[in-house]
């Protein structure tokens, strides 16, 4: 069975096997899963004791919301009319090799219900053609008509975290408020689940709150671009990469700037939407933060730290101080504030 990118696994069809001689065995083996809104190829082969005279007819019936696109094969030709139907035929090109392979590439359409997905396969010549009402059990059959069963799954971009020990698209920071003046940074955790290459870019859109701004991105996996642009009173930082495989994680991690004058204690919301060439970029994740590709990490604030350095006691012997006398004080300073203070200096009387 073939492994597309993004680990999507190919549907194989695979005529192999000896029956009757000439006579080739239908074998149908589905992929697991059949992600929506994703590219979807599968292999077809034929198998048989000899060369073949043709011409061979094949007839493919894809699943509900699996539409056909285009094919190749060295042996094989086929059209679907209208383009993207689900019955597709192929006609080989005059007798078949022992061996002769199809590639068919398909669609999955995104707004397919997930569930099991049926399909279906024929095979026949003038010389083996098929019955009027033909036997179609699940692979192995030798009747020239098989089925068998999938599994369609939706695929999905989504906030994943908020850094390590923050999990879940909607979350508060529990840790201390954030002070004004820092440089702080957010990290932000996305997961794909289905979509693969085919599907780009990958952006993300992170709403700040007023009051803060973006300075640069730290690090990104994969890599991302980001640049920041002025909304209003506040800021959109956006982030693009070319695609994200199925069943990967990702982060982004940004440093911000926080005003000296942002509002205390906030709260601040920062709000952030993901998606792709399929998934659409919720704009509206300020109203509804828990909706598919959207989310929100909500902060509270602080007065920035201040130092209040001064003198705690003063002492002098003798009582007067004569200047070249020899005589000094004895001085006690302390920094009674939160935040730490610049180089102090003490001048004593000499």
């Amino acid at each position: 069975m073939r492994t597309l990118p993004g680990r999507m696994a190919g549907l194989l069809l695979l005529f192999a096997g000896h029956g009757e001689a000439g006579v080739p065995t239908l074998v149908l083996e589905p992929a697991p899963q059949i992600f929506t809104g994703t590219h979807y190829s599968f292999d077809a082969a034929v198998h048989a004791d000899a060369s073949e005279p043709g011409p061979y007819r094949m007839h493919i019936r894809l699943p509900e919301g699996v539409v056909y696109r285009d094919s190749s094969s060295d042996h094989w030709s086929c059209m679907a009319a209208p383009y993207g139907a689900q019955d597709v035929e192929c006609a080989s090109a005059g007798s078949l090799p022992p061996d002769s392979r199809l590639t068919v590439h398909a669609e999955v359409e995104p707004d397919e219900p997930p569930g099991p997905a049926m399909i279906s396969a024929t095979l026949e010549s003038d010389r083996h053609p098929l019955p009027r009402e033909p036997d179609c059990p699940p692979w192995p059959s030798r009747s020239g008509c098989t089925t068998a069963t999938t599994m369609i799954e939706a695929s999905a971009l989504s906030i994943d975290n908020w850094g390590p020990g923050l999990p879940g698209a909607v979350a508060t920071w529990p840790g201390p408020p954030f002070e004004a003046g820092s440089t702080p940074v957010v990290a932000i955790g996305l997961r794909n689940i289905g979509y693969g290459e085919a599907n780009s870019p990958v952006v993300l859109k992170l709403d700040l709150p007023p009051h803060i701004s973006y300075t640069h991105i730290v690090d990104g996996m994969p890599g991302f671009s980001c640049a920041a642009q002025p909304q209003g009173r506040h800021e959109t930082v956006t982030c693009t990469t070319a695609h994200m495989y199925d069943s990967q994680v990702g982060v982004i991690r940004l440093a911000l700037r926080i005003d000296p004058h942002v509002p205390v204690p906030g709260p601040a919301d920062f709000h952030v939407a993901v998606g792709n060439d399929v998934q659409p970029l919720r704009t509206n994740c300020g109203l509804d933060p828990h909706q598919q590709g959207c989310g929100r990490l909500r902060w509270t604030t602080r007065p920035a730290h201040v130092a209040a350095p001064g003198l705690t006691r003063a002492q002098h012997f003798p009582v007067h101080c004569t200047l070249g006398g020899g005589s000094s004080p004895s001085l006690a300073f302390a920094n009674t504030g939160e935040g730490h203070t610049t180089a102090t200096t003490i001048a004593p009387c000499q």
